[in-house]
Parts: C-alpha cells; structure tokens; sequence
C-alpha cells in the first residue's frame, strides 16, 4: 500500500530518496532546462516532484505500479525520463532505461503518461506524493542498484565535487549529456537532486560547445570524446566560459590530455574513480 508523504523538510537523519522528494515538493527554484525546437524550457523542483507524483498515481490507475515485472521506458535525456525513473522508484518497481528493455516486460509510455502528467503541472493542485513501503531501483546492464545505493552513490560525487566548487555562487548549475542509462548520468541526477543544483539537459554532442556557451555553467559532462572537442572551445573562448570549474567524464584520459583544463583553473574528474 502507497503512503502519502506530506512533509516538508528533511530529517536530522540522511534522507532516503522519498525524504529528498517531498523536500522539494515546494521548492520554486528552477531544476531541469531542456530544449524543444528553439526554445528552453524549465521545470522547477516543484513542478518535476509534481510530475512525479502524477506519474505514480497514473501507475496506479493502470495497475503498472502493481506489476512484479521491471518496468522499461524511454531513457533518452529528458525531464519526461526523469520523471520516469524516479517515479517508478516511488512506486517500488524496478526501472529499466531503453537500452536495457531485454530485462523488462512493461513498457511506460511516454506520450500516454509522462507528457499528459506534464501538461498539468501548472495547475495548482499539487498531487500528494506516494511512496512504497519499498524504494524501488533501476536494473542496468542484468544489475539491479536499489536506492539506497544510488543516493549513496550521489552522496559520495557531492562529498567528491564539494571543494571544487566551494567558490562559485549558488545554486550550482551543470551541463549532463548522455542517456540515463548510463550510471555516471544517473549519479549527477541524483546528485543535482541532493545539492538543489541546476541541470542542463543537453543530449546532442553537436551543440554542447553553444549550450555551454549560452548557459555558463560551473560544471560541464560529457564524454571523453566531447570534451576533447569541448577543452578547444574553451581555450578559445575562456571569458564566456569563466565560471567554468569541473569538467567530468566517465573515465580517464588515456593520453593524459586531462592537463589541457589546469591553464583555465578548471579540473577534471574522472566518475568512475570515485571512491
């Protein structure tokens, strides 16, 4: 049986994802940024809980949420997937990004559930969130990462990007690309949830230079293969890239290029080899 949560603030205790959750149920600030044609769009945290809890109710009324099988759905990088995953978690399921769909017998539509919950964001009517008895997780690849597991995860990228960032002005904001299943991706989602940060939501390569460009973030990720690319546009642009501080990606540099950010007082972390 769903429980809802009405309250507001995170405990003295570390908060598991329905605590983080339901303290951003009534927070204005804005969250995910993403791109439709020409226009940006944005979600404050509000709004994506929101979504969220309208997704699980529509889980509900179609007897997904009820359903002992994984469940698969669309994990290209977008608020809609966002919502996908952390709302198939409340609802105590197993969530399987698109690439991984072997696993999974339902699928979660997006344009039935996901687009329809929000379309009704701005409507001020705010949906209690429910939580399962039981977080549920996502199975990645044949392997299944509950939520306690990835919010630990998230706890130890803040714990890794905390000094790197102790100088710049709040709330941080970060370019992610890549799909959400991929597991650094995943990390920064949560981590951005945990921290109140910003994100960019930029999963076209070919345009991460300009969407850097026209954000001035604190924080860019990528893949290797991008930043190569994206370290040139900086060196030849560093004053609209001056609030630049981290760049991350999903491993090391295997001929050391990491060096080309230590000019422009930018480092660079490698996700998977945080401890």
């Amino acid at each position: 049986m769903a429980t809802a949560i009405t309250a507001t603030t995170i405990t003295a205790t570390p908060p598991n994802l329905g605590d983080l959750l339901v303290a951003r149920a009534h927070d204005e600030q804005p969250w995910l940024f993403w791109r439709e044609d020409y226009d940006w769009c944005w979600l404050s945290f509000r709004q994506a809980v929101d979504q969220i809890a309208r997704t699980v109710e529509r889980l509900h009324a179609r007897d997904i949420a009820d359903t002992p099988s994984p469940i698969a759905y669309d994990a290209w990088l977008s608020p809609d997937a966002i919502a996908a995953d952390l709302a198939l978690h409340c609802a105590g399921r197993s969530a399987v990004p698109a690439r991984h769909a072997d696993d999974a017998d339902t699928w979660l539509s997006t344009d039935d559930d996901l687009v329809e919950a929000r379309s009704r964001l701005d409507r001020w009517d705010p949906e209690p969130l429910a939580i399962s008895g039981e977080l549920g997780g996502v199975i990645l690849e044949g392997r299944r990462l509950d939520a306690t597991a990835q919010l630990d995860s998230a706890r130890r990228l803040e714990r890794t990007l905390a000094p790197k960032l102790e100088d710049t002005k709040r709330p941080t904001v970060a370019v992610i690309t890549s799909a959400l299943d991929e597991p650094w991706v995943r990390e920064l989602v949560w981590w951005s949830l945990l921290t109140r940060s910003a994100l960019i939501l930029e999963p076209s390569l070919a345009v991460l230079a300009s969407t850097a460009h026209w954000a001035r973030p604190h924080l860019v990720s990528a893949p290797v293969s991008a930043l190569r690319s994206f370290a040139a546009n900086v060196t030849g642009r560093p004053r609209r890239h001056k609030r630049l501080r981290l760049v991350i990606g999903e491993r090391s540099w295997n001929d050391g290029n990491e060096q080309v950010w230590e000019p422009l007082d930018v480092a660079y972390v490698a996700i998977t080899q945080i401890d």
